[in-house]
């Protein structure tokens, strides 16, 4: 089953872009394959990453930029097909030249790599050039060799790392410029990958056989079958985007133990009436969020322990020892089905005293 789009349905149908992603990145994809700067239902095509948020009162997320093609030529159609069990889009552009250009690309289910297979029909003794773009504020970048990109954010030595950016065709040429990283070639099909903080060792087959094997498995583990064609693909469809958002949920207000809650992070995220009621009403502290945590405040709360999000690019070593609390870390996003984040309540449960009745409910 594709979910599927063209230039014909967007005429009466609102278009949305394709959504890639593993948990950890979260990858935009527009009409024509790239990520072209136009808004769609309210969504831009780019690049983001769980966990970059900037030190500021919005704590808004950092932007990892967005590619393009450098093809300055009007589109006659084109079309587009997303396989929520595989998590590979296909899309085809014909532009009015003649000229074709086919893409298929994926984002690999464990490992924040964006692979993309592009095919170009009659295009001839012309280059094809190959454009990220990544202009963020607050962030120092620098080109170590070519086609690593380096960045600094904030000043934050957990946000330090590298972009790479390949070709399986050892003629195509990398440049950089004001933010803006190329690669040219003549090749008329290729790969192209993006690497965040590792640098692709594989091919473009061995990643899709991996990343195909995995969402089988993904699959396979949490399933249901019904006669209706049209519920059983909204079904596979939301539990794509299951795995592709990084989410967290709590299992205290069912238990009826959120009074025990002294204090949360990030609370303009929070969507709970009951915990905002409590924060306005002071009962549970805003601490501040998950890059400039009010050590103050959770010294005087003085709680037994601390549930966090291991963020990679946070590191919350010291807090157990300034506020003499247990440091209990609770990555269920990393989970890779649902059933895999829903066993946490039994955390939850056990922590509360209630382990029979989160077993029960597992």
């Amino acid at each position: 089953m594709k979910i599927t789009a063209t230039s014909e349905t967007a005429k009466v149908k609102h278009y949305a872009p394709a959504a890639l992603g593993n948990g950890a990145i979260s990858i935009l994809i527009g009409p024509s394959g790239d990520q072209d700067q136009q808004i769609y239902c309210g969504m831009t095509p780019g690049i983001w990453r769980a966990g970059f948020r900037y030190d500021n009162s919005g704590c808004e997320l950092v932007p990892f930029g967005f590619y393009r093609f450098a093809v300055n030529e009007p589109v006659s159609e084109w079309s587009q097909g997303l396989d929520p069990k595989t998590g590979i889009l296909e899309t085809r552009v014909t532009y009015a030249s003649g000229k074709i250009l086919e893409t298929e690309c994926f984002c690999h289910f464990q490992r924040d790599i964006l692979a993309i297979r592009i095919r170009l029909i009659n295009w001839v003794n012309d280059s094809f050039l190959f454009k990220y773009e990544w202009h963020p504020k607050r962030v120092f970048r620098s080109v170590p060799e070519d086609g690593c990109i380096h960045y600094e954010i904030d000043g934050y030595s957990e946000y330090i790392g590298n972009i790479w950016l390949s070709s399986d065709v050892s003629s195509s040429r990398f440049t950089a410029e004001d933010g803006v990283y190329t690669l040219e070639t003549n090749a008329s099909e290729f790969t192209i990958f993006l690497s965040f903080d590792e640098k692709n060792v594989r091919s473009f087959e061995q990643l899709k056989d991996e990343t195909i094997s995995e969402w089988q498995k993904y699959h396979d583990e949490t399933y249901i079958k019904v006669p209706s064609e049209k519920i059983q693909n909204l079904y596979d469809m939301c539990q794509y985007h299951l795995k592709i958002s990084s989410t967290q949920w709590s299992i205290f207000q069912k238990l009826g133990e959120i009074d025990i809650i002294k204090g949360v992070l990030e609370s303009d995220y929070t969507e709970n009436d009951e915990i905002l009621n409590l924060i306005s009403e002071g009962k549970i502290l805003d601490l501040g969020t998950s890059n400039q945590v009010d050590t103050e405040k959770v010294i005087h709360l003085q709680t037994d322990i601390i549930l966090y999000t291991p963020y990679s690019t946070v590191d919350y070593s010291n807090l157990g020892e300034l506020s003499g609390s247990i440091m209990l870390p609770f990555p269920d996003y990393l989970e890779s089905h649902p059933l895999g984040r829903a066993e946490w309540m039994k955390v939850v449960g056990l922590l509360c005293g209630k382990e029979n009745e989160t077993e029960e409910w597992f």
